[in-house]
């Protein structure tokens, strides 16, 4: 995803966890849904913004999050907007409008792998998307 935020204009940061964490997911579908929260992510982020993706253990299994300085989104949007075909209001500073479909697909994936997606936002302040993950720690 390098190349789209450097070509956005946004610095993008990645964390990693201290220990490794050992559990059992469809890469493919965590890697694509990584991939629309981070395009997500630039949609709402003006140049000179930031974007950091990081994992964490969390509730003992993995966090992962995709955190924003973008424009937020409204309170009553959070829910609506992993509903398909919906998507929430607001300036979108890259890219064009999308489907209203990824999100959906996120929290399919999500739940299939027996986790759950979530998001905190402030307006004017950015937003940071969690996926929370079942894992085994050894």
């Amino acid at each position: 995803m390098s190349p789209v935020t450097q070509y956005s204009g946004i610095d993008l940061k990645k964390i990693g966890p201290d220990q490794q964490l050992h559990f059992t997911l469809d890469r493919g579908l965590i890697l694509r849904i990584m991939n629309n929260l981070i395009l997500n992510a630039v949609k709402f982020t003006p140049k000179g913004g930031t974007i950091e993706v990081s994992a964490d253990i969390f509730e003992n299994g993995l966090r992962l999050s995709v955190k924003d300085t973008g424009v937020g989104i409204l309170p009553e949007y959070k829910k609506k907007i992993f509903e398909k075909f919906s998507q929430a209001e607001g300036e979108q500073v890259n890219f064009k409008k999308g489907k209203g479909l990824g999100l959906t697909f996120c929290k399919l994936v999500v739940e299939a792998h027996g986790g759950r997606i979530w998001v905190e936002s402030e307006l004017g302040k950015g937003s940071t998307f969690y996926v929370a993950l079942p894992a085994n720690l050894k």
